[in-house]
């Protein structure tokens, strides 16, 4: 792969070994659009596997399934993306969660870069709370119109910077929300047609299967997301698994 490639605008690399990725410094992609890599492992500290030139052009980066080994820092993936200004869609996913403590311990003391991505318009998230709040404190996103968020199971949550990042969102807000009890998660939804669909205009999921967690869960997402709930003029409340139709 040492070599130009003119036409090429999409790439997917997918792996199972863990392994880290380091592209040739010589592949040269001027017309790269969209970058897919699902199971790559990139230690913080390595060089970005895609260079700075290869990246300025990219609309869409998905980051999946990244191993428990990868040390993907919030600081690090704030570099990595303060040079993609055309990004419009994120997705950033990880395989297993990383403790909540272990990822404060490395922000301790770590310096900020702060970035704005003004042409982001889709977010989407798995992960832990710690992470992502990293991540956010980091980033504005003014033109973001989605925002998809999972997060693995935890008893308690603290997203001052959650609720910071979408209240600087216009266009997440609208009159319809609800919260879904299902079989092994509990969501807190905000679209615009109140309409039970996949393309959700602000989504946060949380892996739970018990009732009791599941509302306290629900309390808890609820008040990160105020500035959003704060426009909604109709809340319905589903429970699919505890109950046969929803309450309004």
């Amino acid at each position: 792969m040492d070599r130009d490639f003119p036409a090429l605008g999409r790439l997917r690399i997918y792996t199972k070994s863990n392994a880290s990725l380091m592209l040739p410094t010589a592949f040269h992609t001027p017309l790269l659009y969209s970058v897919t890599l699902i199971g790559a492992a990139h230690p913080i500290g390595a060089p970005s596997p895609l260079s700075t030139t290869t990246t300025v052009g990219l609309v869409l980066l998905v980051l999946q399934d990244i191993p428990h080994s990868a040390d993907f820092h919030p600081e690090y993936m704030a570099i990595q993306l303060s040079s993609m200004v055309q990004l419009k869609t994120v997705s950033i996913g990880f395989r297993t969660p990383i403790p909540n403590g272990d990822i404060e311990r490395q922000l301790f003391d770590q310096r900020t870069t702060r970035i704005t991505l003004p042409n982001l318009t889709n977010f989407r998230f798995r992960g832990v709370s710690a992470y992502l709040e990293g991540l956010l404190a980091r980033t504005s996103a003014p033109r973001l119109r989605n925002f998809d968020v999972t997060f693995f199971h935890q008893l308690s949550f603290s997203l001052p910077r959650l609720s910071h990042f979408i209240g600087t969102a216009q266009e997440l807000r609208s009159h319809f929300a609800r919260v879904d009890f299902h079989e092994h998660n509990v969501s807190v939804v905000v679209d615009h047609e109140d309409l039970h669909r996949d393309d959700n205009f602000f989504r946060i999921d949380v892996d739970c299967r018990r009732l009791d967690w599941q509302v306290d869960t629900a309390a808890q997402i609820c008040t990160a997301a105020a500035p959003v709930l704060s426009a909604a003029q109709t809340l319905t409340l589903s429970f699919r698994k505890h109950g046969p139709s929803p309450v309004q």
